[in-house]
């Protein structure tokens, strides 16, 4: 149960000594987070959007064909459950993780891999059991950035309580953070650094590239039910959550970037609910710097720490790139393969770090705010994502360049799915939607987007 308490700390004199060791404690925990192997390891996390079959609209935790019970089904196909007061809230099979986010999302976590083809089996595993289950139910799940028909106040969250106290929190903080937490889907991409060097230059180049990125994988035609009238309706939402824990984080592209600066970062805002001797506390607006001033940090509560701020680019043990709505198989392994193309290939990697030292954290969102008010994408922005792709794709072994054909033709087509389906939106209605089914990819063997079932 997370304590409600407001003020949970000695009112005494700060004892400088615990600042600078919950700093140099952060720092560690950053630096234990270096690889010392040749291997280079991406992750992939998947978010779903669970809808009935046939309107699309948002479905609820509970009741007979509801989220609880989609989970509970999972059971019978070797899926181990888990949850919070007796509720399901997530489930975990060999080394893949179900867990649901604040309005029912399903977020799939599959281990990190070496190479492509086992994040596509470990994801080909998931369809699998869930597709069969889904339809049993008259379900369906949808790869999209923000829900496609059901309005926030029509979303239920389900019954975890962090949710509540984050819900609490975030809606006095401006006027998108539930829409972030009941409506939006993504992808997330987790990467490896080698050294502080190497984490440094990671760390700005996926801060420089959050706007190609951003509108290549926009996935989000519609906002509250009305089509989305510019671009990047999911940034949108994210520029509008809190900004001491979302958008680019300061300072990442104006300065040199180590693990001192993301432990400062941290360090001076709130943390909201905080770990407190293995207790979970609602610190509500209290800087870490307070919540910590008499105690040094343990492992578990770093860890914690670090999960409670979602900027474009996160840091835990990896590097974690946030900037992509969710979008359906192939396109979700092509985030994986334009990653993998540009952050594990040297000459790439060097060419945008000296891209990025033309850029300041003002003139990337700056880039990205005009993209979001307006339908037309800038030349230069399309230009910089054709030359991105190309880089990528040479970037990536014989093997894996399959991986990135279909955001090729996709882009080369349409440049993204939200103005794909916004122009097919206006004849087809909900029909148009098609385009977002989970396919069953154990049956497929193209990655032709534009493949029906």
């Amino acid at each position: 149960m997370i304590k409600n308490c407001g003020i949970i700390v000695s009112e005494g004199r700060q004892d400088m000594n615990y600042y600078d060791k919950n700093k140099a404690a952060l720092k560690r925990y950053l630096k234990s987070g270096e690889k010392f192997t040749d291997e280079k390891y991406l992750g992939l996390e998947f978010e779903h959007i669970i809808t009935e079959k046939d309107s699309l609209r948002s479905i609820s935790y509970y009741g007979k064909d509801g989220i609880e019970e989609i989970l509970k089904d999972l059971e019978n196909l070797g899926w181990e459950t888990a949850g919070e007061n007796g509720r399901v809230l997530s489930a975990k099979k060999g080394k893949e993780t179900i867990t649901l986010e604040p309005g029912g999302q399903f977020e799939l976590s599959t281990d990190k891999a070496a190479n492509l083809e086992d994040i596509e089996t470990s994801y080909s595993d998931f369809i699998k059991d869930i597709l069969p289950i889904l339809e049993k139910r008259d379900r369906k799940m949808l790869a999209i950035g923000y829900h496609p028909v059901s309005k926030i106040d029509e979303i239920d969250y389900i019954p975890k309580e962090r949710y509540g106290y984050m819900s609490d929190y975030l809606s006095k903080k401006d006027i998108c953070g539930i829409n972030m937490m009941k409506g939006t889907a993504s992808i997330q991409a987790t990467i490896d650094y080698f050294d502080e060097d190497d984490f440094i230059k990671k760390f700005r180049v996926a801060n420089y590239l959050t706007v190609l990125f951003s509108v290549l994988f926009d996935n989000s035609p519609i906002f509250e039910g009305d089509l989305w009238r510019g671009n990047l309706a999911r940034v949108h939402i994210w520029n509008h959550v809190d900004t001491d824990r979302s958008r680019i984080m300061p300072g990442s592209l104006d300065k040199r970037f180590g693990y001192e600066d993301y432990a400062a970062y941290l360090l001076e805002r709130p943390l909201v609910i905080s770990l407190l001797d293995g207790e979970m506390v609602y610190t509500k607006d209290k800087p870490m710097k307070e919540v910590y001033r008499d105690k040094e940090m343990d492992q578990g509560e770093v860890e914690h720490a670090l999960s409670m701020f979602f900027p474009d680019v996160r840091v835990k043990k990896y590097i974690e790139l946030r900037m992509c709505d969710s979008v359906p198989y192939p396109l979700n392994l092509s985030v994986g393969a334009l990653v993998k193309g540009i952050f594990y290939d040297k000459d790439n990697l060097d060419f945008y770090f000296e891209k990025s030292m033309e850029a300041t954290n003002e003139s990337v969102q700056n880039i990205k705010d005009a993209i979001i008010r307006n339908e037309k994408i800038p030349n230069e922005v399309l230009e910089d994502i054709k030359i991105l792709l190309g880089k990528a794709e040479r970037g990536l072994v014989e093997d894996e360049k399959k991986y990135i054909k279909a955001l090729v033709r996709l882009f080369e087509e349409s440049v993204n799915l939200a103005r794909l389906i916004k122009s097919e939106y206006k004849s087809r209605g909900k029909e148009a939607f098609d385009r977002l089914k989970m396919i069953d990819i154990a049956q497929k063997n193209s990655y032709n987007i534009n493949d029906e079932n």
